[in-house]
């Protein structure tokens, strides 16, 4: 595998001398979220319902999470069953099929800047997507957006049965990986899920935008 560093390509015991030096380890696995950072997710959906339910927006989102969405995302009930719940307990005006349509909307937008950067780093080493995700949206976003081909795996939680806030979906990313934690980073838009991971050792950054993204990876010599 080819390591880049202050634009030089370099072999791997050459690498590890320059991390003992820094006293940093190298970084040989990058782990991407997908949703709210690559495309989006259930965030956004709210400004579509917002004329439809005629309450306000930040009263919108709160509705889709909690155990019933973490129920979603290890496969144990499928969209219709979760969407057909929070409609009948909020008594909202919009049938399960008009639900599927917006969310599968607001699937389709993405960000292109934070997916060139993201795509750019899997041609120069193994990058995965690690994303908490219905089988369902799973289906649709793999077959709509292209980019996703370029990464070496991708792990969703209704596959593995964890979701982010479990050690567990970490570590069963770098035992198929067989990479160690401290030579991994993990990029996440959500911050408990950014200390799951620091919990479990792996390396972090909390995402918030492609600028501060860019700015690590430079830091860590990962980007140059």
């Amino acid at each position: 595998m080819k390591i880049y560093y202050r634009g030089l390509i370099l072999n791997f015991e050459t690498t590890r001398l320059i991390c003992r030096k820094n006293h940093s380890p190298m970084i040989r696995l990058i782990i991407s979220d997908l949703s709210e950072v690559l495309i989006s997710g259930l965030y956004g959906i709210e400004v579509e319902l917002q004329p439809i339910l005629g309450i306000p927006q930040d009263e919108i989102l709160p509705c889709f999470g909690g155990n019933l969405l973490a129920t979603l995302f290890v496969g144990r009930i499928t969209e219709d069953e979760y969407f057909s719940e929070i409609i009948s307990d909020n008594s909202w005006p919009i049938t399960v099929e008009e639900m599927k349509e917006i969310i599968r909307r607001n699937l389709l937008r993405s960000d292109n800047r934070a997916i060139a950067l993201v795509t750019s780093l899997a041609e120069k080493m193994d990058v995965v997507i690690l994303s908490d995700h219905a089988r369902e949206w799973s289906y649709f976003v793999r077959q709509n957006h292209p980019f996703l081909k370029v990464f070496e795996r991708q792990f969703y939680s209704y596959e593995t049965g964890f979701t982010k806030s479990d050690p567990r979906a970490f570590t069963h990313v770098l035992r198929t990986m067989r990479v160690a934690a401290e030579e991994s980073l993990f990029i996440d838009d959500r911050l408990p899920n950014v200390e799951t991971a620091i919990s479990v050792g792996l390396n972090t950054h909390h995402y918030t935008t492609v600028e501060t993204l860019e700015s690590y990876l430079v830091s860590r010599g990962i980007l140059v």
